[in-house]
């Protein structure tokens, strides 16, 4: 549970992948009306994101081994309250 302020990106802790896995990521955004970027960022900076409001669900296929963590972007001018949980 994240308090997102403008312009500011929050990260969950390093996890390890392998080429095959799933990582699903669920997401709650308050309010329901502000987009934000969720996803993933591999450890040497490669990102992939879903760029999306409200309630968001997402499954990240990995293509490569390596260690991840979860990300979420506030892109507007207005905090976000975010809850969330991800499965790899």
């Amino acid at each position: 549970e994240w308090t997102v302020n403008p312009n500011v990106q929050m990260y969950a802790s390093y996890f390890r992948c392998y080429a095959g896995d799933v990582v699903s990521v669920t997401v709650n955004v308050e309010p329901s009306d502000v987009y934000v970027r969720v996803g993933i960022e591999r450890a040497d900076g490669v990102m992939r994101y879903v760029y999306s409001k409200g309630r968001i669900y997402h499954e990240f296929s990995i293509t490569e081994d390596g260690i991840w963590r979860v990300i979420v972007e506030n892109t507007s001018n207005t905090a976000v309250d975010v809850q969330g949980s991800y499965m790899y």
